[in-house]
């Protein structure tokens, strides 16, 4: 599935229309016309505003997407002092699955990725 194709179904589900979409985002109506009827993805900037508006958290969204969709990021080296480094340094010890969610939310919602 698509993340377009997930975003109306999801909004099918709630019961939301195009039009209500933009007016609770702000997003253009043409813009979110485009992610259907030119298959357009939606920018990642737009994520949280479509999940809030569709009331479905950003993990839950990509459930189910195929993220080979979007074009595959470079690598990114963070910069010390950063705040992403500082994130990332500080998750040291944490739990495997919270370190894939982490990385899995900088590569599907920032469009970067980690080393």
């Amino acid at each position: 599935m698509t993340l377009q194709e997930k975003i109306f179904d999801e909004m099918k589900k709630r019961g939301i229309t195009q039009r209500e979409l933009s007016e609770i985002t702000g997003i253009a109506t043409s813009t979110i016309n485009d992610w259907k009827m030119r298959n357009h993805v939606p920018a990642a900037d737009k994520i949280p505003a479509i999940c809030n508006a569709i009331n479905i958290s950003i993990a839950d969204l990509y459930k189910d997407v195929d993220c080979n969709q979007f074009p595959q990021p470079e690598v990114l080296i963070i910069p010390k002092g950063s705040i992403i480094y500082g994130m990332t340094k500080s998750m040291k010890d944490a739990k495997a699955s919270v370190l894939d969610r982490l990385r899995d939310y900088m590569v599907n919602v920032l469009g970067m990725d980690v080393e």
